[in-house]
């Protein structure tokens, strides 16, 4: 539905349509292989479990599993103990495992989600409501498993620990549902799901992987794009033009700040809250590089001698050895206002 932040809608296109490599689950790799915030999540979930068991008087069950077989990609097998997955009953391609079921004083069975995630993600989460990517997620299992109701346990930063009770809400579902069927329907035609506006950094990397070869020829655009290209075109010139600016009024500030490291405003700060306390100029040391082309007289001989250094065909990228000092200019914010934007 294009509102998880970890994976975009295309990526799971892709993964569907097995144009990204078919890897082993966590469970299955050495430990040394696996990925941290995964492995955490995944050791930590009997910890919240019984976190939440002990707080709200109920049973917590983990659901059953079964041992698989399977090979990687060098031939050697691997075993490793998975779901049975739930299958939603009105639509047989909804399926989700949950991480523990419930069983308390609440009509029937629940699921309960585990999140282990870090300080400063957990400031994110709201003290009423889980986050919307969430509550979709668990709203999805409980389709698939028929419950009425479901929690979420989070553990932030290793000592904030946060909870939330979630009524089925079958509106959501129905929504769900249909946004399966499209999806489906992109894998099934082979085509590629659109591109959301609020794209990902992650969306933005599938598209370069999934055309990284392209071919020498010319596709006719649809004419509804030029709507697009127009809004694009206007962005660029706004970005080029705020830039612009912002050297400007960055350059007045360098100048105001001299030789000195931080400007400060008097009586505390700009604004009505006066968050803006002044501006950092700070100085750091980066080690840059320079690119020399091949193909011109006057560097081919040293272009001869640096090749094996590697880079693109026809350049040889020279790391500087003498650093370059840098200095950037950065706001001074209080410390209430930093609170404020890491809890946004």
């Amino acid at each position: 539905m294009g509102v998880d932040p970890n994976k975009s809608t295309l990526e799971v296109w892709a993964d569907k349509m097995n144009l990204i490599p078919d890897e082993l689950p966590e469970d299955a790799l050495p430990i040394a292989e696996r990925n941290e915030n995964i492995y955490w999540g995944n050791m930590m979930e009997d910890v919240l479990a019984s976190e939440f068991g002990r707080r709200n008087k109920c049973r917590v069950i983990r659901p059953p599993t079964h041992l698989v077989h399977r090979k990687d990609s060098s031939g050697l097998d691997h075993s490793f103990r998975i779901q049975k997955p739930n299958i939603c009953e009105f639509n047989k391609r909804m399926r989700a495992n949950a991480d523990r079921f419930l069983y308390g004083d609440r009509e029937g069975r629940g699921n309960l989600q585990c999140k282990n995630t870090n300080f400063f993600l957990g400031i994110k989460w709201p003290d009423d409501k889980p986050l919307i990517h969430v509550s979709i997620q668990l709203q999805h299992e409980l389709a698939c498993s028929g419950a009425k109701w479901g929690a979420i346990a989070v553990l932030a930063g290793g000592n904030r620990y946060k909870q939330y009770i979630v009524e089925r809400h079958d509106e959501v579902i129905k929504r769900i549902s249909d946004e399966v069927e499209k999806f489906w329907g992109y894998v099934e035609r082979k085509e590629e799901p659109p591109v959301v506006h609020h794209a990902l950094d992650s969306e933005s990397s599938m598209l370069a992987l999934l055309h990284s070869n392209p071919v020498e020829d010319t596709v006719e655009l649809d004419p509804i794009l030029t709507v697009d290209a127009e809004r694009l075109a206007f962005v660029k010139a706004q970005i080029k033009e705020l830039k612009k600016e912002e050297k400007e009024i960055s350059a007045v500030f360098k100048q105001a700040i001299g030789d000195h490291t931080l400007g400060m405003f008097p009586d505390g700060g700009v604004g009505e809250t006066h968050s803006l306390t002044g501006f950092l100029w700070n100085s750091y040391e980066k080690r840059g590089s320079l690119t020399i082309t091949a193909g011109e007289d006057d560097l081919s001989r040293i272009y001869e001698k640096l090749r094996d250094d590697g880079g693109a065909d026809g350049q040889v990228k020279i790391s500087l050895s003498k650093p370059v000092k840098v200095r950037t200019l950065r706001a001074h914010k209080s410390a209430i206002a930093k609170q404020r934007a890491k809890s946004k």
